[in-house]
Formats: C-alpha cells, structure tokens, sequence
C-alpha cells in the first residue's frame, strides 16, 4: 500500500466531508493530503510536495517558499448557488399572477375598470389623439396650442407636444415627410380587451416603463444618433486621428477603443518575440503616456469612451482614470464603460489572465472603487457578442450572457456591495445578426433581467434597467462577394435599432481580411445612419413594432428558451460549476459543427458562397499593415517609459503584490501604481501572486 495518499479539488463544496470518510480507511503511517492543484502555489500541493521530497532524501528550503495570496473566499455564497433556478421560479410567479390578474378582471367589474384607469394614465402622458383642429397641416398649426386632459399641447417643427401637469414636456406626435401625422408612442386601443390590456402591461409597457420591453427609456435622446464607432489601429496617435473623423461625423463623441493582441492579453510592446504584433487589428497602450496620446483633443467629461477590454481591464481602466487626472478631469465626471466580462473569456474569447476566482475579486474591487470614486462609469458590460462570435446561436448568446450578468451579481452581494447601487452601473453588449431571433434578442433580455431584478432581487430602482451596446455581426461577414456585406450590415443595424439599442457599432465590409480605412468607416456608419434617418421606419415612430402577432409570438418563445438554459446551469451549481464541466464551450462547439453542415447542404442560405456564386474578383484594395518603423517606435517608448520610472515602479508594484496576497483593494493600488508602471508590469506582478489562467480540463 502507497505511503502518501491525495485527493485533489480541496475547493468542491462537499471536499471536507469526502476528506474525513477517506481519513476513515488510512492505514497506520499512511499521510493524507488534500490539494487544490489549479491553485497556484497551493499550501496541500507543496506539502505533499514536501512530504515526497523528504522521502526521496531531498533538501528542500522551505523558508524560501512563497505560496501566494490566501485561498479566495467562494465568488458564489453557498446558499445562493441556486440563483438562476431562483430567476426562473420569479418569472413564472411573474406570469402566474398576470393570469390571476386577467381571470380576477373578467369576473370583476371594478378590476376591469382599474386596469382601464391605468391605461387611460398611459394614454395621458404619451397618447396622440389627433391634431388640435382636423385637416391642419403643420405650417397652419405652427405655434397653435390645444387643451388636453393632462395639459397642453403644441406644435413646434413638425412636432406635437404636451406638457403635462408637472410640466414635463413629452412630444407625443411627428409629421411624416408626406404629411400623415403619427403617434411617436404607439399605444394599445383605449377600448382594448381587459385581457390585451393586463398583458400589455406586464410583457411590454410603454418604452422606459417596467419590464422596459419596449426600450431602457421612454424617448430616443433627439440630439444624439446611438452611434458608437469601433476603432483602434497602431500607435495612440494614429488612432486619435480616427477618433477625431469618427467624432466628426456623429455628433457628441462616443468613442470605442479596439486594442492590439498584445494589450488584450495585458503584455506591453517589448515583450520577448512579440513585435510583428504590436499595433495589429488594435491600439497598442502600455503606460499611461500613450493614454493621454490616445485621447488628445477631447474633453473626457463631454460624450463618454468605451474601452473594450476584458483580460487586463482594471490596468488599462486605471491607466485610463490616471491619464484623465493628469488633464485635470473630474473623475466623477467622466462617462463611459469597459468590458471586463471574464465570464465570456472563458467561455469564448481565452483572452482570461488570472484564474476565476481571484479575477472575480479584482472585479469586485474596482466595482467597489468606482462606485465611490467614478460614479457616473460602468465597470462592467456583460457580453454576448464574443460569445456569438465564437459560434454560439442567438439563444445561447441571450442565456449565457444573462446568467453571467447574474452571476456577477451574486458575486458582488457576496461581497456586501449594495444591490440598488451597483446593478445601475452594470451594462451589456449583444450582437445584430441577421437570424430571426434577433428580432426580439434585446427586447426580451430588457424583460428577463428587469422582472428578476425586481421580483427576485427586490431591486425597484434604475437598475432594473437593462442597457446595451450593439455590433452587426463580424462572423456573417464573408470575403467572398464582400460587398454583399453592406446588406448585411444594414439589415443587422435595423435590428439593433428595432430592439431599441443604446448605441450601435455597424461593421465594415472589409473586415474579413483587413482593418478598415477612412472610407470604409464612413460606408460602415451610412449602413446604420440610413436606416435610422432615411426609413422614416425609426424617425417617426419609436416603437413601431410593438404589439404584431409574430413578435410577440417570438419574445415569448424566445424567453422560454433562455428558461431552459437557465435551468440547465441551475441543475449544476450555477455558471462557475458549469464552466468547470465545460458546459458552454461543449454547447458552442455543437452550435458551430450544426451550423457548418446546414451550409454544406444548402439548408442555411449564404450568398456568394452556396447561393448566386461567381467567379469575379472581389473588391479588396489595399491591405492595411502597421509600418515596421512604428512598431519599433512604440517599443522605444514603452523601455525609455520603464527606465525613467525603474525605481518607482519596483516599490509600486511590490505594494500590488502585498495587497494581492491579503484583503485590501488592489485595484485603489493599482490606481496609484498606473503613473509609473506599465500595463505588462502590473500583469506580471500579479501572475507571481495569482499565477495564470488554466482551463479546466
């Protein structure tokens, strides 16, 4: 029989009572050892390894062992594991008592009548009754006011308005380039059915009411486009140039950075052997400096920035937070988000530094810094995007990205953080495929997080609002007939804007093969500003689809998928257990291989590839390519940046690593670290404490 015996996954909620019956069965001299063997520098693995090496006659300085930080608390409460098993149960509650509500009206004469009172209110505050006198166009009405129930009414530039009795002024009418005049809200008839008007009130509402269905707010802002343009090339001043262009043609700036491979994976431009990558597909940003280059010329508490980044996300937030400082910005002040979803990571896009569980403290330490210190920021958008993009369908990119979001906020009260403060600073980021789901993706993901936040979290602020960021789709992209992809690309902006986006990136043709130039940014923005400006399908009427029979038919089967799934996950512990069973990367491989035979067989239509094929050279123009000079350029930067600030860095980053190994806050060191260290300084640093990201199997 063996002298030492082990057993591994010391972290499993259920390892200390399996320890002790194994402990039952040890024979006289036999040693026990329980490991946690993912865990970097684990105390159970190096003294089994000590142990090992003791009987092999070896010498071994056990004072010069560092064995890391302390293991983290669980991210999930054991007692809250159920969460998504939860969020089911409070929809169907939800929809069980719309049902009592409908069967209590139509036997009750004075129920009815409430729920028709409460219509009327709607119809008050939004609801277009027709033209002050019939058959007055709009130059002849210019500047005549009506009487109203609520208020008054007034036309002004082809605009109705009402201001109501608190003297909020609400447009409630538009004239439509042939003269018709619209509803901007469309409403249910003020004579509807008891029954149409109980579920109108529960699965849609009027836009920014609950279950926000219909849209976060209750107007589209009329003086900003949700226009918000990926971009990022080179170096820092090659993509403020872009900026510049981008802000030019969209009003107030909504800046969104793409950043190099490089500093997605938190390493800086002179790491060994990475040169042919530095400022490819992305800006490079190593040090605080190329921040303040990367943002020349803009007032950073005018418009707000969106840093895509989710690896690395608390270094460059805090070299982002250190650059606006040295400008003389208010950090509460400043607007904007960035990624930080290390869930969808390691779902899809691997670009994971740290292993879960100390990534998901880290998270919670900036959560917890911005909130007192950069109020007005997200630090957090949950996304579905890379998750799409990977492979996934529209139903798994809705599902998993609702049950990360979840979980982060099981995480978060975990951690005692306040549940109405922080979900208003969550957002989210979800693809506009061409797929019939997506007619309906954002829509129900606005009803699935607002009824769990409200009837499961007990949450009755804006944090039942769900926000989200849109892109079109880059994996429907094709270089074959690329210019097919301007279709594309509108008709997936149309279903961003039909789900009411927040804002909305549209991609260009080209990038299958090459980042995109000037001009191909501008045809990429034509293919959303023409749906919205030109269509009249947006301009007019917010919701213009509100209420057709197949959209309802499809939110609604759509919400029940995601149900499952949700089930799904609940069935194994939640998303971390599931993430160690590799359930979502299992699920979205067999999406990928499904997808890939229903093209080979023709059942999944692609033209240009199984459809109307041709045999003419495709447009491509030049290729673009970052000059060699510029990159061996940045490399300069970065070293002369280290060697100026060798001796501060050292002492900054030595206090990272003390605050990494206990329970104080890294990341309000990492904000001061940020001035003098590099972004591929601080990830090293907290690799020796942490160690690296392994996947499970």
């Amino acid at each position: 029989s063996s002298d030492i015996v082990v057993m591994n996954k010391r972290a499993d909620p259920q390892a200390e009572a399996m320890g002790r019956r194994v402990r039952n069965y040890l024979k006289p001299g036999q040693t026990f050892f329980m490991t946690e063997a993912r865990r970097h520098r684990d105390p159970g693995t190096a003294e089994l390894f000590f142990a090992m090496a003791t009987r092999a006659g070896l010498e071994i300085d056990t004072a010069a062992l560092d064995l890391g930080a302390r293991p983290a608390d669980p991210a999930v409460l054991l007692a809250r594991r159920n969460y998504l098993g939860a969020v089911v149960d409070a929809h169907e509650d939800y929809y069980a008592e719309m049902a009592r509500e409908i069967a209590g009206a139509r036997k009750s004469p004075a129920k009815a009548r409430a729920w028709r009172a409460r219509l009327k209110r709607v119809w008050d505050e939004y609801g277009f009754r027709g033209l002050p006198e019939a058959g007055v166009n709009a130059g002849e009405a210019a500047g005549s006011a009506g009487k109203s129930a609520k208020g008054t009414e007034q036309i002004e530039s082809g605009v109705m308005w009402r201001t109501g009795a608190k003297g909020r002024r609400v447009p409630i009418a538009r004239e439509s380039t042939c003269g018709l005049w619209v509803p901007v809200i469309g409403l249910p008839p003020e004579d509807a059915d008891v029954r149409q008007i109980i579920e109108y009130f529960y699965k849609q509402n009027a836009p920014g009411s609950f279950p926000f269905t219909e849209g976060a707010f209750s107007h589209r802002r009329a003086d900003q486009n949700p226009i918000r343009m990926f971009a990022g090339l080179g170096l820092s001043e090659t993509t403020n140039e872009r900026f510049h262009l981008l802000a030019s043609r969209g009003g107030p700036p909504r800046l969104s950075t793409a950043f190099d491979s490089l500093t997605l994976y938190g390493l800086d431009s002179d790491e060994p052997g990475a040169l042919a990558k530095v400022g490819e597909g992305g800006v490079a940003v190593d040090t605080v400096e190329d921040m303040v280059r990367l943002f020349d010329g803009f007032d950073l508490e005018d418009g707000s920035v969106s840093l895509t980044m989710s690896g690395p996300a608390p270094q460059i937030l805090a070299m982002y937070f250190a650059a606006a400082r040295r400008r003389g910005f208010d950090l509460h002040k400043l607007r904007g988000t960035i990624q930080t979803d290390i869930l969808k990571e390691v779902h899809a896009q691997n670009e994971s530094l740290f292993p879960l569980d100390p990534s998901l403290r880290l998270i919670g330490d900036m959560v917890q810094w911005c909130m007192a210190d950069a109020p007005l920021w997200y630090p957090i958008s949950i996304s579905g995007y890379h998750i799409h993009e990977k492979g996934a369908n529209a139903v798994q990119e809705l599902a998993f990205t609702l049950a990360n979001a979840f979980t982060y906020i099981e995480a978060l009260i975990g951690r005692g953080l306040p549940i109405e403060k922080f979900t208003s600073r969550l957002t989210f980021f979800f693809t506009a495929g061409s797929e019939l789901e997506f007619n309906a993706l954002g829509r129900v993901a606005r009803r699935i997080w607002s009824v769990a936040l409200e009837r499961h979290y007990g949450v009755k602020g804006a944090g039942r609002r769900l926000k989200f960021h849109t892109q079109t789709s880059g994996r429907s992209l094709l270089d074959v007939e690329p210019l097919h992809n301007l279709a594309r690309v509108t008709l997936q902006a149309a279903h961003g804007l039909d789900n009411n986006t927040n804002s909305l990136h549209t991609n260009s043709y080209k990038e299958t093969y090459t980042t995109p130039e000037a001009e191909d940014v501008a045809l990429a923005m034509g293919c959303q500003q023409i749906p919205l400006l030109e269509s009249g399908d947006y301009r007019f009427i917010e919701n213009m689809n509100q209420g057709g029979y197949g959209l309802s038919y499809l939110e609604d089967e759509l919400e029940r998928a995601v149900h499952r799934i949700f089930r799904e996950i609940d069935h194994q512990g939640g998303v971390l257990p599931a993430i160690e069973n590799e359930y979502f990367r299992t699920l979205i491989s067999e999406e990928v291989h499904k997808e890939h035979a229903a093209r080979a067989r023709g059942e999944r239509v692609m033209v240009g590839v199984n459809y109307l094929t041709s045999d003419r050279e495709a447009p491509r123009g030049e290729l673009v390519a970052i000059p060699m000079s510029e990159k061996r350029r940045q490399v300069a930067r970065t070293r002369e940046f280290k060697r100026a600030h060798k001796g501060e860095a050292e002492a900054a980053l030595a206090r990272i690593k003390d605050v990494a190994r206990g329970d104080q806050n890294v990341f309000a060191e990492m904000m001061n670290a940020a001035e003098v260290a590099s972004v591929g300084q601080i990830t090293h640093a907290l690799w020796d404490v942490w160690g690296r990201f392994r996947a499970s199997m």
